[in-house]
């Protein structure tokens, strides 16, 4: 999803972040770069579908349905810079180390406060339901590749994640320095295993974890984020976005 223009205002550390909007719900369309175009295009582009019924196929999560309706899934791609400079931040707050499961799991948070917001993650990626609980895939599998290496901005020995490279709050918006503050104060006085009680108490959690085996995991989509936020509105919202990107990628 689109941020807004890179309007520049102070940040923390003595960097710049750039500022985003929150989208108010202005009948059905937010107040976004795009969103009315996004709209318009989609309206087309549902027109021509139902006057092609029989043209059944999937794409990106989509399925097409005979009567012409489309049942998507919320999709957002992986940010590796913003994954790392988010660790970063997080590191920097705690001295410059925290353990591995901490790291992903208050990284979980800022993206769930973001996307309850803002209508976005700020990793984004696909999440999983796992043991300690929800996990971003793609964050493990970075965290496990650099594992013991030098050439990543953060260093992962075993359990502990450390500091490597300097913050750049460039990367990130003044939303996502938001979401992030707004996580370290709400979660980061807990320990890890404080954080994993937390997310297993979540119905998110609770409806995708497939049982009480280690090695067993299952997609944990962005929908059941809201089963715990009771935000119907941004939801849709952010149904609509997705629908438009998917069809327009056609």
């Amino acid at each position: 999803m689109q941020t807004s223009p890179p309007n520049k205002v102070e940040g923390t550390f003595g960097f710049k972040a750039r500022q985003e909007k929150p989208m108010y719900n202005m009948g059905r369309v937010a107040k976004i770069p795009g969103r009315k175009s996004l709209h318009l295009a989609l309206r087309w582009v549902k027109l021509w579908v139902y006057r092609n019924p029989t043209r059944k196929h999937t794409h990106n999560g989509a399925v097409r349905e005979p009567c012409g309706g489309l049942r998507m899934t919320i999709t957002f791609r992986f940010n590796h810079t913003k994954a790392y400079q988010a660790a970063l931040w997080f590191l920097y707050r705690h001295g410059g180390a925290l353990d591995k499961l901490m790291v992903i799991k208050l990284i979980f948070f800022a993206d769930r406060w973001h996307l309850a917001k803002y209508g976005r993650p700020i990793v984004g990626g696909r999440y999983c339901a796992m043991q300690w609980g929800p996990v971003c895939s793609e964050l493990l599998d970075d965290m496990k590749k650099i594992e013991g290496g030098k050439d990543a901005p953060i260093s992962v020995r075993g359990v502990e994640v450390t500091a490597r490279a300097s913050l750049n709050e460039e990367v990130l918006s003044e939303s996502d320095i938001e979401a992030l503050k707004a996580t370290e104060e709400e979660y980061g006085a807990y320990n890890t295993f404080g954080l994993s009680n937390i997310t297993h108490s979540l119905k998110a959690w609770r409806k995708n974890y497939p049982g009480h085996n280690k090695k067993t995991s299952r997609t944990l989509p962005y929908e059941d984020f809201f089963l715990d936020l009771d935000d119907d509105a941004m939801l849709e919202i952010i149904r609509e976005d997705q629908e438009a990107r998917d069809l327009l990628e056609r």
